[in-house]
């Protein structure tokens, strides 16, 4: 079985049950319909997948069977399967409903079971409860989402993934949920070349009021996403690196009439076994950056984007196009970190940056006119130590260069500078550059 399908039946299954679980009593049949319709009418999905349903609604219970079905050749070429069939069955109460979605029997499901842990459990499994009230007309849905441990083999290969289990829960617009993945490992000629453990997914989401999950307009969303350790060996260089604590956040907010976007990326210390001691040893690293747009057009831009068939999205100029509605109210960058510490010293810079409103197509053919749209502040300092430690003496010997010309500074061993824009003119460490 293809290794990729895996990823594939994941996001399907969560596909369906954001869309699906969307109503409950007497409209969980209205529901199952309607996730099937906005599939097959999603610009996005336009020539690349479609769903079939079939039904048997009830009174008190009903059951169905929503196909995926593939409809791009290079997608069915590369997971070797043209659709995934799903089984969800309903439980239906007094304003509340139960769901129930795991894959439906046949060769996929076989595939799968071939590869699991636990054959006689469910590889994919989806339950939720959902309640309705009809007086705030507000939804309640606690859900859980559990796949079991993957093994796919081929002679002496192999790749592992661990299981995945998940817990999220929506009020309303409001989402949340945290999740995580069993160990994971990759294994070549017998040997094993990469493990991850630790994996953890955490979110938490706003949807713009009048958007559907389908629409995925946020005016908030928050998620952290962490792997405890990373082991790597290396034979060829013969030598077992250990990436430990490494994250990624990322962040959306509203801020009077601008979206902000923030990204953290951080790693803890990075352990290495070889036959020779290594002359930098990472203690930890983290950027942080956060992008400043307008409001109104990022909302635009997003939904352009939601909206955009497949084909579409591939052809540089309609992307350019859409690029220019956000980039037209002006774009903010914000450094607030960039950290790295060593045992033999640190490395750091921050600063900010301010782009006036500019048309992506004409920029692109234009650079220096873009160029004097532009403001901003950067520092930048790093150890003497650092460099020297460095096996490759190059950028220790053009720092001290720069510095000679008096475009860094040297001071109190380290070596430093700050860059200054102002409407395209730019001043290092004092001195213009026109």
């Amino acid at each position: 079985m293809n290794k990729l399908v895996l990823p594939v039946v994941f996001v399907g299954a969560a596909a369906i049950a954001a869309g699906g679980i969307k109503y409950t009593g007497d409209q969980a049949h209205a529901s199952v319909v309607q996730v099937v319709e906005q599939i097959n009418t999603a610009p996005q999905y336009e020539g690349m997948m479609k769903a079939e349903l079939q039904s048997s609604p009830g009174y008190m219970a009903s059951s169905y069977q929503i196909d995926l079905i593939f409809e791009d050749p290079n997608i069915v070429e590369v997971l070797q399967i043209e659709r995934i069939p799903f089984v969800m069955n309903t439980k239906n109460g007094f304003l509340t409903a139960n769901y129930d979605l795991r894959l439906a029997p046949g060769e996929l499901l076989d595939a799968l079971k071939a590869t699991q842990a636990n054959p006689s459990q469910p590889p994919v499994l989806l339950l939720a409860d959902a309640s309705f009230n009809p007086v705030s007309q507000e939804l309640v849905v606690d859900q859980i989402f559990k796949s079991d441990t993957f093994a796919v083999k081929e002679e002496n290969n192999e790749f592992r993934i661990g299981a995945f289990e998940s817990e999220g829960t929506i009020v309303g617009n409001e989402m949340s949920g945290t999740g995580s993945i069993g160990d994971t490992v990759i294994i070549e000629n017998g040997e094993q070349l990469v493990k991850m453990s630790g994996m953890t997914l955490a979110h938490r989401a706003t949807l713009v009021p009048g958007s559907s999950y389908f629409d995925g307009l946020l005016s908030s969303f928050k998620m952290d996403a962490t792997i405890g350790e990373m082991w790597v060996n290396n034979h060829a260089a013969n030598k077992v690196v250990t990436l430990n604590d490494i994250g990624i956040a990322m962040a959306q907010a509203e801020k009077a009439d601008r979206t902000l976007l923030d990204f953290v990326y951080s790693m803890g210390a990075v352990a290495v076994e070889s036959d020779y001691e290594e002359p930098v040893n990472l203690n930890s690293a983290k950027l942080d950056m956060t992008f400043d747009f307008d409001k109104e057009a990022f909302q635009t831009f997003s939904k352009q984007v939601n909206e955009l068939p497949q084909a579409q999205r591939q052809n540089p100029f309609v992307m350019m196009g859409l690029f220019s509605g956000l980039t037209n109210k002006g774009i903010n960058l914000n450094l607030s970190t960039f950290d790295v510490q060593t045992d033999k010293g640190i490395l750091k810079a921050d600063g900010d940056m301010q782009m006036a409103g500019f048309d992506m197509m004409q920029g692109m053919q234009n650079p220096n006119a873009l160029l004097q749209k532009l403001d901003g502040n950067f520092q930048f300092s790093v150890d003497e130590s650092l460099l020297q430690a460095l096996p490759d003496q190059n950028p220790y010997r053009e720092l001290d260069g720069l510095a000679a010309q008096g475009l860094m500074k040297k001071e109190g061993g380290k070596i430093s500078t700050e860059v200054s824009v102002n409407k395209g003119k730019i001043v290092v460490n004092g001195i213009p550059m026109t």
